[in-house]
């Protein structure tokens, strides 16, 4: 009895030890909230008081009070929730969510009207919460770290900063490619890459090994996807890029000015908001992984994006292994199907192409399709707005249904004529009735059987020029006259539906006039985009003989390319054989050459600019015949410009003839310029000359074919067709590079130091490789401890 009669009294005891406990921390919170109510400039200077402990009425269940209501200066309802201990602010999310929607019930206000705060004494407890609240809802929300005097009198506050983990789920647009010629390194490489990015503080990422059976120079392939993340971590990352020494020996110089130039790009974003923000992030990203791409060797490198992995996949290429990292690995249900389907960009991330399906009962998941299905149209306006008005349709109905939707709108009919591939978009809804409703939208391409004329189409649109087609295609400007090139085919965007239920099906005419859908039955489906192919053969001919003449210089944007070259060189029919002369020079050199030649009627501004996309640096040879050319002279005063602004590099030869002599001095010239674009980048150490460091045996290069070496390396592993190395001003042939590094051995026998860390640091095999070739070409004997 006496035991029982104890743990009664314990449990009493303690029972009321915790309400004493609460209700000093209630006095406490009374305290603080009385003190902000006639001090509100504590927390921001534009918030005016209307009331304290402000009555929210709920018919629906129990009323609340708002520690403090008050306004700011736009005229936002502020919603003030004070904490002063862990258990209280634990509570403070609900709370003050429930506080906001009872006064958007009571005063019919919008979510955009709202301005919310909580300001607690603690945040331990809380900051997980907060900042899951703040990225997934759409409220203004601040939160504040107060600290208090002796009298829990506020003395300081700091805004709180919502936990930057807090992130979705998203593959960035910027991929990244590394492709092989075989796959017996490609483990080393995946080890590489897995190692190399948690140094950036990229933990999560996806390689994809990709492989393809067609004969081509590189038909293996690393694909490398990873997290998008905030705008602050890549600034905090570029910052630490620029000024932390925990980067110098992951950077090219540590007096690369990269967080500077991610300031400068913020600037021009924040002054011009019209403008693409995802190109900022692509920026950003560019930065970063520059540098971590040198570090990953490759036979080839290119860039991605996820309208290009589309469409390798869905030509010859494979995907042989799937490779994860981060979240998702962690993420059991992001199997391969759906690791595919976001490095796709399917889920919205791609330009093109859209497809995802949910139930209505799924609202996060609705909202983000009615969202990002969107994203895909650009001048195409009409399917938007159909899409738009089905999507509000859907909203106010507030049915019970599961809606599916797959969107293909490139925009660029000219190739969509050309591969036979219709754009359009299908929207299934299937409705949960007794009726069995099904509503089927899909958008067409209705064509009115007008006659296309190519010539008119390019005399129209092209400036007389066909080739521009293609600088357009390349710069994505043919979408802005997508829509005119459909007028002049006959073509136009319409969307049609059909309704059914178990007793009948009903096919109409989608429209909308002024936000209300019409809808006109009919009783068969119009002249579509495959009636017009079939019914336009003189056109569509005319099409591929364009395409055939003028893309033999561009790198289709959907597959992988091997053709880059050094030089190119661009030249009339009078001067064939001054360039076929400068062409054979300059590969006996190890240049690889591209030759342009020029038509009287060309366009030397375009032909140009296409070349700049076949090789890093052009030559232009500027003939008597050539100069007489005034459209021509004005249109090189043009790239000038450029010159300036290092954005296009142009080197004009302005001779009749050549001899050996002048030859070699344009060659020697050639070799200068060319070392900024196809010779060597400092990779580390990051301090003194770059080159001078390689050339003794301290330093590491980013060559030409995309790898990193250092000069020893480079002796064992390059073979004759990839010497002469270019450094600077200079060509080194192997033997001036093996000479260079029997120097620095030779010196060995009479020191007794190591000549060079890096050279101890390599492999046995690249040692044996190197000591090899020097007793070969120099008799020189392998001292004993290398």
């Amino acid at each position: 009895m006496e035991n029982i009669t104890q743990k009664g009294f314990a449990t009493i005891y303690l029972t009321n030890i915790v309400y004493k406990e609460c209700e000093v921390m209630q006095r406490q919170e009374e305290k603080i909230r009385d003190y902000l109510s006639e001090n509100l400039q504590f927390i921001s200077e534009d918030l005016t008081f209307i009331e304290k402990e402000y009555l929210l009425q709920n018919k629906y269940g129990t009323k609340g009070f708002i520690d403090i209501l008050a306004k700011d200066r736009e005229s936002n309802y502020v919603i003030i929730e004070i904490k002063r201990s862990k258990q209280a602010s634990r509570q403070a999310l609900h709370e003050i969510s429930k506080y906001a929607a009872l006064l958007k019930q009571n005063l019919k206000i919008k979510d955009s009207e709202l301005r919310l705060i909580i300001i607690s004494t603690t945040w331990e407890e809380l900051l997980v919460p907060f900042s899951e609240f703040y990225y997934n809802e759409n409220y203004f929300l601040e939160g504040y770290l107060i600290e208090l005097d002796e009298n829990n009198i506020p003395i300081k506050r700091e805004l709180i900063k919502p936990l930057q983990e807090f992130y979705k789920r998203q593959i960035s647009r910027s991929h990244n490619i590394f492709l092989y010629s075989d796959n017996d390194k490609l483990e080393e490489r995946i080890n590489d890459i897995e190692k190399l990015l948690p140094l950036y503080g990229i933990n999560d990422f996806i390689i994809l090994q990709l492989s393809t059976n067609k004969k081509i120079p590189y038909p293996h392939a690393l694909y490398l996807v990873h997290q998008r993340y905030s705008e602050d971590f890549y600034l905090d990352l570029l910052k630490r890029m620029q000024y932390k020494k925990e980067f110098e020996n992951l950077f090219y110089s540590k007096r690369t000015n990269v967080y500077d130039e991610a300031l400068e790009q913020k600037k021009f974003y924040q002054e011009n908001p019209d403008e693409d923000i995802e190109n900022y992030y692509i920026f950003l990203e560019g930065i970063i992984f520059n540098n971590i791409n040198a570090k990953i060797e490759s036979d080839s490198f290119e860039i991605g994006y996820p309208e290009k992995f589309l469409n390798i996949i869905s030509e010859s290429w494979t995907v042989d292994n799937i490779i994860k990292h981060g979240l998702f690995l962690e993420d059991n249900r992001f199997l391969s199907k759906e690791v595919l389907i976001e490095t796709m960009g399917l889920d919205g991330n791609n330009q093109i192409m859209y497809f995802n399906y949910t139930h209505s009962r799924h609202k996060a998941k609705l909202d983000e399709i009615f969202k990002e299905s969107l994203a895909v149209f650009y001048g195409n306006k009409v399917w938007k707005y159909h899409i738009i008005n089905i999507y509000e349709k859907l909203k106010r109905e507030k049915r019970d249904y599961r809606l599916s939707i797959m969107i293909y709108n490139p925009e660029r009919i000219f190739e969509s004529v050309i591969n036979n591939l219709e754009p359009g978009y299908e929207i299934f809804i299937e409705y949960n009735d007794d009726e069995k409703t099904i509503e089927f939208y899909r958008g067409i391409i209705k064509w009115n059987r007008g006659k296309a004329d190519f010539k008119d189409i390019i005399n129209k649109y092209f400036e007389r020029d066909e080739f521009k087609i293609f600088f357009e295609m390349h710069f994505g400007t043919i979408r802005n006259k997508d829509l005119d090139i459909m007028k002049e085919l006959g073509l136009n965007y319409k969307t049609e539906c059909i309704f059914s239920n178990k007793d009948k099906e009903v096919l109409y005419d989608f429209d909308v006039n002024y936000g209300d859908i019409i809808l006109y039955e009919k009783s068969n489906t119009d002249d579509n985009f495959y009636e017009f192919i079939d019914n336009s053969n003189e056109f569509i001919n005319e099409l591929k003989e364009c395409f055939n003449r003028n893309t033999y210089g561009f790198v289709n944007e959907y597959y992988f390319s091997y053709d880059y070259e050094d030089i190119f060189i661009c030249y009339m029919d009078d001067d064939e054989e001054n360039a076929n002369k400068l062409s054979d020079y300059l590969k006996s050199k190890g240049l690889n050459i591209y030759l342009c030649k020029l038509d009287s009627s060309d366009s030397i501004y375009l032909k140009l600019l296409f070349c700049l996309k076949k090789a890093c640096l052009g030559i232009v040879i500027m003939s008597f015949k050539f100069m007489q050319n005034k459209h021509w002279l004005e249109e090189l005063e043009r790239f000038k410009i450029f010159e300036e602004s290092s954005f296009i590099k142009l080197l004009p030869v302005f001779k009749e003839s050549m001899s050996e002599e002048e030859l070699s001095n344009i060659a020697l010239e050639i070799i200068k310029k060319i070392s900024v674009f196809r010779g060597t980048q400092l990779v580390m150490p990051p301090w003194e000359d770059a080159y001078y460091r390689f050339l003794q045996g301290e330093g590491e290069l980013k060559v030409y074919g995309g790898g990193v070496c250092n000069i020893f390396e480079a002796i064992a592993h390059f073979t004759d067709e990839e010497f002469p190395l270019i450094l600077k001003d200079r060509i080194m042939d192997k033997h001036q590079l093996l000479s260079q590094v029997y120097q620095l051995l030779s010196d060995y026998e009479y020191t007794g130091k190591y000549p060079s860390l890096y050279f101890i640091g390599t492999t046995t095999e690249i040692r044996d490789k190197v000591w090899e070739q020097l007793y070969a070409e120099f008799k020189l004997d392998r001292p004993k401890g290398l």
